[in-house]
C-alpha cells in the first residue's frame, strides 16, 4: 500500500497534544513525523493498511503492514537496551483520516544521522568508531534475541548515531520475526 499522505494539521488533529510536528521522514511503507509531547521530542510514525489482504468479512487475519507495526510496537515494549529505539507514550493506534484507514504510534525519537547518510558524506569510520557500531548494534541484536526474535533489517538506514553521546541504535523492528 502507498505511503499515508498527511498534513501537519491532520496530525495535529489525530494527536492534538502534541507540539512543533515536523514531517521527517517517508519510507517504503510510512511517513514520519517529530513531534513534542510531555515537553520530549518523539518520532510519531503513520502507516495505510492494506484492507485488501485481509481475508474475509469476519476474518482476523492482519494485513502486512498492521502485523509489522504490532511487532515493532510489541518487540520496543519488551526489549530495554540504550541500542534499541525505545516505545514513546502512544501506543499502537488506528483513526481515519479523510475515509482511509491510517494506524500509528510514537517511539523515542533519536537525535542524530543514520550510517547510511554519515558514510555517504564522511567515508569510513575509524577503527575505534568500528568497535563502538559492533558493540553497540551486537547489544541491540542481543536484547531482541532474548525474546526469541531476529531483526532481520540490520541495514545502515536503520542504524542511527545519537548526537549527544555517539552511541549507535538500531531502528524499525517491523520486521523482526518470532522464532
Amino acid at each position: 500500500m502507498a505511503i499515508p499522505q498527511l498534513t501537519i494539521d491532520q496530525v495535529q488533529s489525530v494527536i492534538p497534544s502534541a507540539a512543533d510536528i515536523q514531517e521527517v521522514d517517508r519510507g517504503g511503507q510510512k511517513i514520519v513525523f517529530s513531534g513534542i509531547l510531555d515537553g520530549q521530542k518523539y518520532a510519531l510514525k503513520f502507516m495505510a493498511p492494506n484492507p485488501s489482504q485481509v481475508g474475509g468479512q469476519n476474518s482476523k487475519s492482519l494485513d502486512d503492514v498492521t502485523s509489522r507495526a504490532q511487532r515493532e510496537v510489541e518487540t520496543m515494549q519488551q526489549c530495554s537496551t540504550p541500542y534499541l529505539v525505545r516505545m514513546g507514550p502512544i501506543g499502537l493506534n488506528t483513526t481515519n483520516i479523510a475515509g482511509d484507514p491510517i494506524i500509528y504510534f510514537s517511539e523515542e525519537f533519536v537525535e542524530g544521522e543514520n550510517l547510511r547518510s554519515y558514510l555517504q558524506s564522511n567515508g569510513v569510520f575509524s577503527v575505534s568508531e568500528l568497535v563502538s557500531l559492533a558493540f553497540h548494534i551486537s547489544e541491540a541484536i542481543k536484547a531482541i534475541w532474548q525474546f526469541f526474535k531476529i531483526h532481520r533489517d540490520v541495514k545502515p538506514g536503520n542504524i542511527m548515531r545519537r548526537v549527544d553521546n555517539g552511541d549507535f541504535v538500531l531502528l524499525d523492528m517491523g520486521l523482526v520475526f518470532d522464532l
